[in-house]
């Protein structure tokens, strides 16, 4: 009985052969986990050293007094900023025309201003406080908190038109000075929103201050508004300290919110060395647009984008985020050399490097170049050359170009 012995002892090897490239398979797969694991370990941990958000629980801020809180402040006004929106809805629904659209505007803030009249002086009120603090549960899953969050982000915007509208009809019966207190008031709001956690409440508040600093260039280019509250609105909508700083603790906000997401995967997935590497690109991702932000000027390269996985498809966000920071340092610098131009006498082939102002004025955010003029009418335009790096002749209101602009007569 030979052969069946030597046919049951090869059939012993392969099985024991196969075994074997079982068990190297799952330590070579275990080894190349727990180095991933390692390695995400290591991001975070400098992180965590420096105080850095690592969890939505740790993005919870301390409680305030109502006194304090523009949100609680807020409270007794919704009546009146529902009906402002239904009523701004109605009047503006399908008017394409500029003009008629100004015109309308104009025309809801004048009624609100009668049925309200102490409306736009209780939300600068508010704006002026130290915080915006919403109810928000901080002790949930990364989808729950996003969705206590968006419904919170639509008031700011509304508040930001109400202001703008009382704005409009204030430089129209030539009263400059409330215009100027209506965009100090909304480049507040934009700090209150940007403020709360995560990129989407970044990207709102920089709308807002977009708000804010297209009003201040109206008040400039009207003219006549006292020196002091004209200084006071120049300086505040064009300090990008607190852009910066508010643009870097809103990427801190959407590491944590990320890092929550990760871990809400699936236990096997989260686990896995795809997904920790995809992790370890988020946070290199984040790291990488804080950085850039830093840098005097420039935007991210295409080149920065993770070719696939969750990462791929956050970064694409991030580019428009750092985007829309310089649009708003392009706003903010155009908006000092147009003030500059102003009370240097106003001559319109004057060069922007004449004009004494520090580099960190005069400097495109976007190219690293020279920010840019233009005469029109009796003024000029001041703008960048935008996102695409091509002067397109100062083309503002088409969007090419970044900066400020006359309004039309």
């Amino acid at each position: 009985m030979p052969k069946p012995t030597r046919k049951k002892s090869f059939f012993k090897r392969i099985v024991i052969s196969c075994l074997a490239v079982l068990v190297f398979v799952c330590i070579a797969v275990a080894y190349v986990r727990w180095q991933a694991a390692q390695a995400l370990a290591a991001q975070l941990e400098p992180l965590r050293s420096a105080g850095k958000p690592l969890t939505i629980l740790e993005l919870q801020p301390p409680a305030v007094a109502d006194d304090q809180n523009a949100f609680a402040a807020l409270q007794g006004r919704q009546d009146a900023l529902q009906q402002y929106e239904s009523l701004l809805a109605q009047s503006t629904n399908n008017i394409e025309d500029e003009s008629e659209l100004r015109a309308a505007k104009i025309s809801v803030a004048r009624e609100m201003s009668k049925k309200f009249p102490n409306l736009v002086d209780q939300l600068r009120e508010s704006a002026s406080l130290t915080h915006y603090q919403l109810p928000l549960d901080y002790n949930v899953s990364p989808t729950a908190f996003q969705s206590q969050l968006l419904p919170h982000l639509g008031q700011p915007r509304l508040i930001a038109r109400v202001l703008y509208n009382h704005a409009l009809m204030s430089l129209a019966d030539g009263k400059p000075d409330d215009a100027a207190r209506d965009a100090i008031a909304i480049n507040q709001w934009s700090r209150h929103v940007g403020n709360q956690p995560l990129l989407v409440s970044g990207l709102v508040g920089l709308a807002v201050r977009g708000i804010a600093a297209e009003l201040a260039a109206e008040v400039l280019y009207a003219g006549g508004s006292e020196m002091e509250l004209r200084q006071q609105m120049i300086n505040q909508i064009g300090d990008e300290s607190g852009l910066l700083s508010g643009y870097i603790k809103t990427l801190d906000g959407e590491r944590a919110f990320g890092i929550a997401s990760y871990q809400a995967i699936d236990s096997l997935l989260r686990r896995g060395q795809r997904m920790m590497e995809d992790q370890q690109q988020y946070l290199a991702a984040i790291e990488n647009f804080q950085t850039l932000a830093g840098e005097p000027s420039g935007i991210a390269p295409h080149s920065t984008r993770p070719p696939l996985g969750m990462a791929a498809l956050v970064v694409p966000a991030l580019e428009s985020s750092l985007s829309a920071v310089r649009s708003q340092q392009a706003r903010s610098r155009a908006l000092q050399i147009l003030a500059a131009w102003q009370d240097q006498g106003g001559e319109q082939d004057q060069d922007v490097l004449q004009m004494g102002l520090p580099p960190a004025i005069t400097t495109d955010p976007f190219n690293g170049e020279s920010m840019k003029t233009r005469p029109i009418n009796e003024t000029i335009s001041v703008y960048s050359v935008g996102n695409d790096g091509v002067d397109d002749g100062g083309n503002v209101i088409d969007g090419v170009d970044v900066g400020i602009t006359a309004p039309p007569k």
